[in-house]
């Protein structure tokens, strides 16, 4: 595991086969089948229970062909992480693939992580990485 310090105060860990590069909105880390996308977004004069609020009605209100497969809500502390799961289908690759869209919110920042994988085994790989992503 490596230890990649996104901000000041964002860190994740994640196996050093993945090669990380910087895309125009953020931070994004490949292997051959995996790929995590990060963006972090700062909500001044909101708290941490508005946004919260506001990225389950989000999730809830979506209006994309995509059913979700599974919401999570993990409290971990200081931080909180709401998200979903989908299936998505590339035309250009010919492929179905799994997206878990994850939103970690910490006071009034929000880092959006996006996991897309194509084993469904790797799920676990997914829910994991993305509770490893912690805050200072």
């Amino acid at each position: 595991m490596v230890d990649n310090q996104l901000t000041e105060n964002w860190k994740l860990s994640i196996n050093n086969l993945f090669i990380k590069n910087k895309d125009e909105d953020g931070i994004m880390f490949t292997t051959n089948d995996k790929t995590l996308r990060l963006d972090i977004w700062s909500y001044d004069g909101k708290s941490k229970e508005e946004i919260l609020k506001e990225k389950k009605e989000e999730i809830s209100n979506r209006n994309a062909k995509n059913e979700i497969l599974k919401k999570y809500q993990l409290d971990q502390g200081n931080r909180i992480k709401v998200g979903y799961h989908i299936k998505e289908y590339s035309q250009q690759k010919d492929i179905e693939y799994n997206l878990i869209c994850g939103f970690c919110i910490v006071d009034n920042e929000v880092l959006n992580a996006f996991f897309y994988f194509d084993n469904e085994n790797d799920l676990e790989w997914a829910l994991n990485t993305w509770k490893m992503i912690e805050y200072n």
